[in-house]
């Protein structure tokens, strides 16, 4: 497993990805994949510069965890924010880690941000923005009108 650190990206098990976008990465807990190559910065050049858009929100998920080691504090607080995001979006930050060092064991606190992977530039639900629709018929145009 990557070292979580700050600007480590999560994505959705099946998140929609522009083509020619290949992404290698590790599931993390249930639903959330970290990124294994690449962090925030890499991931929004290569998301614009395949005409796409990624958009960081200021909703932050913070939790806590501990363990015997710093990074298995880390990972597990991670865990805990990651679960706690909501379903509408597809891609996660961490913004910030705090570890400090109790007597025999590691206490982190994990601040993520929330994030949007999709094509369209306008914000909205992430389930209607990252699939892509059907092409429409003339009934179905006049349906809408």
């Amino acid at each position: 497993m990557r070292e979580l650190e700050e600007h480590t990206i999560f994505l959705r098990e099946h998140i929609m990805l522009p083509e020619g976008i290949a992404l290698d990465g590790e599931t993390i807990c249930e639903g959330w994949v970290v990124l294994q190559s690449g962090d925030a910065v890499w991931l929004d050049k290569t998301i614009r510069g395949l005409g796409w858009n990624s958009n960081v929100l200021t909703r932050a998920y913070s939790r806590s965890g501990y363990a015997n080691r710093a990074r298995d504090a880390i990972q597990r607080a991670a865990q805990l924010a990651l679960r706690k995001v909501d379903k509408r979006f597809n891609a996660a930050e961490i913004g910030h880690i705090v570890v400090v060092k109790h007597l025999w064991f590691y206490v982190a606190r994990v601040g993520i941000f929330s994030r949007y992977i999709q094509e369209s530039p306008f914000l909205g639900i992430c389930d209607q923005l990252s699939t892509r629709p059907g092409p429409m018929t003339f009934e179905s145009r006049q349906q809408h009108v």
